[in-house]
Order: structure tokens, then sequence, then C-alpha cells
């Protein structure tokens, strides 16, 4: 067993030595392309249940990607009101699992997880709503260890030569703890504009707890990654596999129970796993680095670098024997705090020597297959509070949601955009636009935003306003910034990606004193709207901004009056 081992760790050595010789497989085409055009067929169609219901099952196929949840055995149940004419890509998902909860080195427990369950479809002759009788089987699940699923159907054809307009999950036997013991899932129906056999839109999020944390499905305020894509370019609607595994290392994945003896398996490996267990994944991502590099307190190059960078090599290499195009990200940055031989802090992709430099310029070099992810740890060197210190090293839930959509944003631009290179949207709202000026202090207004097909953005004002100046966040829907004007101004957003620069702008309006209703002169509407709120605490006719309505701003409205 020990020389099997050693000669494993000799063979992903020397993948990285042979990259570029001819024995290496290589299909630059893989990335060349935008994938199939897709579109969500499944979302606002009537559902219906059968066995015991928990959760409604039209949250199978609502757009805030809520879960159905039934007891088994169950079964959640879509009609199509125009039946499908094509191929399509069905997903299932269960976010608040782990994706491999079964891992050794893991070791969690499960929570309503569809454990054996069959995807089966019924044509039009089906009768009964939902029909009792006559459905296709088009895919069975024994002993399920992920939290999802993907599966490619000629739903044109597979229900004996005829269109399913009805497709159904149905469960049998679930994996749980206590209390949680149901069977839950969203469900995405995703048709392809050819067949779903080759270049699909199906993306595989592999990583670590980042991504396991990050690449949810919902909230969707904002928007999640799938969401995002379609907003930037409305021809695709990708299915997407959340694929993170907490605590993992390259070596992990590769099985290299030498380097990492977690208790990980060795043969199959996980990356060998997954790989088959999800053959419709077009896209496969991988992003790992942080186990890898954090806490081991080493310099470059070292022993631990040199490993990271064979094992990604070794599972780029992979990824393209199954057919399949590798996505590859920058590794995070994160703060001394999180690890102090700074191998997340001075892991600078420009500087010569680290392994994210080593990713930009000799993976990519040697790899042409591979679509740059991605560079997460320039994102986060420059949103450094973004990175929740006291759990580090993992983004804040406002950092996990920017990662979400970066990762969107930046496939737009290095996907998608074969098809299309549009411009970034950008929305910018003030809350409220008018702010009043106090005879102590002035009242404040808040700004949210949010963005689309763009990589950065930048925030100024007119006249300048320290709160809202440099790099901003690509998205902040909640809880925005606040500002204070002293004066009318007007502030900028501009976010920029490949399809160019959008600006857009929103003016907050500041009233002189006691002028309650904004309309420039202190008169009677101001003093009517002040004696309609005395012996409140209304902010608005609060003049003096003492915290009620009482005579002192009475006074203060009064010496003010016809000015």
């Amino acid at each position: 067993m020990p020389k099997i081992r050693l000669a494993r760790v000799l063979l992903v050595f020397l993948v990285a030595v042979l990259i570029g010789i001819s024995a290496r497989v290589s299909s630059p085409s893989l990335a060349a392309s935008a994938p199939t055009q897709s579109t969500l067929i499944s979302q606002g169609q009537s559902t219906y249940a059968t066995g015991t219901v928990v959760y409604p099952v039209s949250n199978m196929v609502d757009s805030t990607y809520d879960s159905y949840r039934c007891t088994p055995s169950c079964a959640g149940i879509i009609h199509f009101t125009t039946a499908p004419s094509t191929s399509a890509i069905i997903s299932w998902y269960n976010d608040n699992n782990d994706f491999w909860a079964s891992v050794p080195f893991l070791g969690d427990t499960n929570y309503n997880m569809p454990k054996n369950f069959t995807i089966d479809g019924c044509s039009s002759a089906c009768t009964g709503t939902p029909p009792a009788s006559g459905w296709t089987n088009l895919e069975t699940v024994t002993n399920n260890p992920f939290n999802s699923g993907q599966y490619a159907v000629s739903l044109a054809t597979a229900c004996g030569g005829s269109p399913c307009t009805w497709l159904r999950m149905n469960v049998t036997a679930s994996s749980g703890s206590s209390g949680n013991t149901d069977a839950s899932w969203h469900m995405d129906v995703t048709a392809c504009a050819s067949t779903c056999v080759a270049n699909t839109d199906a993306w595989l999020f592999l990583g670590d707890s980042i991504t396991n944390n990050s690449m949810w499905h919902a909230p969707t305020s904002p928007p999640n990654f799938m969401q995002t894509v379609n907003s930037g370019n409305a021809s695709y609607y990708p299915s997407e596999i959340e694929g993170g595994v907490s605590f993992s290392k390259a070596c992990d994945w590769l099985g290299l129970t030498t380097q990492c003896p977690d208790g990980e398996p060795a043969s199959p490996s996980m990356i060998t796993t997954v790989l088959s267990s999800f053959p419709t994944a077009h896209y496969v991502t991988i992003n790992l680095g942080t186990n890898d590099l954090n806490g081991t307190g080493h310099t470059w190059p070292d022993t631990a670098s040199n490993n990271y960078e064979a094992n990604m090599a070794a599972l780029v290499q992979d990824v393209i024997n199954a057919g399949m195009v590798p996505v590859v990200p920058t590794v995070p940055w994160a703060p001394t705090s999180c690890d102090g031989s700074a191998a997340l802090t001075d892991n600078d992709p420009t500087v010569s020597g680290t392994p994210n430099h080593w990713i930009v310029n000799t993976l990519y070099a040697n790899f042409p297959e591979i679509v740059h992810g991605p560079d997460l740890w320039t994102y986060f060197d420059t949103h450094q509070s973004l990175i929740n210190t006291s759990n580090c090293p993992h983004p804040t839930t406002a950092g996990q949601w920017d990662y979400r959509t970066l990762w969107a944003n930046t496939m737009v631009s290095n996907v998608y955009a074969a098809s299309a290179n549009p411009a970034p949207t950008v929305t910018l709202t003030a809350t409220p636009t008018q702010t009043l000026t106090k005879t102590t202090g002035n009242s404040s207004s808040v700004l949210t935003w949010s963005s689309s097909n763009a990589t950065t953005c930048s925030a100024s004002a007119s006249p300048a306003d320290a709160t809202w100046s440099g790099s901003a966040a690509l998205s902040n829907t909640s809880p925005g910034v606040s500002i204070t004007p002293s004066a009318t101004t007007t502030y900028t957003l501009s976010c920029t990606g490949s399809g160019g620069t959008t600006p857009v702008t929103a003016v907050v309006t500041v009233c002189k004193v006691a002028d309650l209703n904004c309309d420039g002169t202190v008169n009677i509407y101001d003093l009517s709207a002040l004696l309609t709120d005395y012996a409140t605490t209304v902010a608005t006719a609060d003049v003096n901004n003492d915290g009620v309505v009482n005579v002192f701003d009475l006074s203060a409205l009064l010496t003010r009056y016809g000015t």
C-alpha cells in the first residue's frame, strides 16, 4: 500500500512537469464557444402533490427558490401548459444540506434529503389531475449522497414517443436527522435550444466551504448565479449545482491519503465519483486553495505550494478527461487574523512566486481549455470588510452575495459573451430622495444598488461625500449605505464589465431648516404639517432634532416663517 500511495503522489507531480507534452489530453475547443441556449420552463407552472405535504408544492417552482417538503412516500408534480418540444435539463436542489455530507472527513448529517427516488414523465394521453398511472420512468436514483441532481432528458419524445407534459419527482425514502426525515427540494427544468447532450448550459461548482456557503440558490435578493446570468444574457438560464465540500483541499478531491490523511476515499477519488455522478455538467469550477494554503506557516515556494500546484493541474486534467470544461478562479484574499502565515493575505496574483500568480500565469497558459474564473483575491482584498473575521476566512453574508454575483458577471463576460457582450445594467436608489436640514444636524438617506454584467463598480458624489467614494460592491440591496449630505448632492455609481461602463445617478435634495414639505419656502403648509405631528416623534417635523415635536420646533419654524 505505501508503494501505491507513493506512486500516486509521484504521478501528480509528474502531471505538472508533463504539461504541454503531447501525451497530455488537450481539447482547446471545449471552451471556444458559448453553451447551447437554455430557457427556464418550469417556473410558475401548475404543481400537484401526493403524500403528506409539509411545505407547499408550489414552492418547488417559485421564483424565490423556496423548497417543497413532504413525507415519503410522496411526490412533487409539474404540469406544463405547453408541451415541451426539445430536450431539457432537469435539476433539483436542497440547499439545506452540504453537497456531500457523507464524505468521511466531514461526517455531517443530512436534512430532509431525497435518498431513493425516480424522475418520471407522462404525456397528454395520461388521465387524471395529476395522472394516477401511465408514467414513464426517466431516471432512477438509489442511495443518493448529494444535495442535488442534474439530468438531461428528451422531454419532446421521452413519454412513449410523445412530449412529457407531466413531470414527477417521486421520493420513496429520505435521509436525515431527528425532526428532519422528510424530503425537501426545489426543481428547475431548462429547455435546451438543441440537444442537451454536449455543450450544455450546466454547471458544477466544486470547491470548499466558501463555495458551499456562497453558491446557494436562495435567497434571491440579490439574484442567484442563474438569475444573474439570465439578467446579463436573456438567451441563457443555466443549471447550477452547488458542489462545495467544507474543509476540503485539492489533495482530498484527488484521494491522496498521504498528503491529506483525513479519511477521504482514495479509490475512486472524490473527483472521479462526482464527475461520473453528474455527466450532464459541462462547466466544472475548481474553487480550492484556501484550506491547502492556510495555516501551514510556509513561505513560497515550498512543499505545500508545490503540492497544491501539482494537485490543481491534476484536477484540471481530470475534468478535461471527462469531456468537461474546467473553470478556475484565484484563491480568495483573507486577513492575517485568519492565517498567521499570511499565505492567503500575501497571495497577490501580480506578485511572482505566489500560488495565485502561478494560476494566472502558468496554469492558464498550460491549459488553454480553462475558462478564467473571477479574481477573488483582488476583489476581497479591495473589499476587506466582506470577510467575516469571527468566522475566518469565510465571507460575510454580503460577501457571499458578492461572491456569487462576481462569479455570474465574470461568466457572462468569459462564457456567455460568445453570443453577446452586453453593457452593464446598474440600478441606484436613494431612500428618501429628500432630506431635511435640522437646527442641529441633518436627516439621512440610504443608497442601495445592484448590477449585472459588471466586474467592478466605483462610487463618487458631487459635491464630494466621503461616505460615497472609491471602490463599491457589485450590489448592496440591504442594508445599503447611509448618507447625510449637507447640501443637495448627486451620487454616481459607475460599473464596468466587458461590455463597457454604465454610470447611473441618484440625487438627494437637502431642504432648508423648517421647510418640511421641501417646496423652497417656510409657509402655512409647513406650519400645518408641524401642528399635525405635534407631540409625536415624526422625524420630518422635528426641526431641532431632539427626538420629539414640541414648542421648540414650533418656535424654530415661526422664526423662519416666510423665508
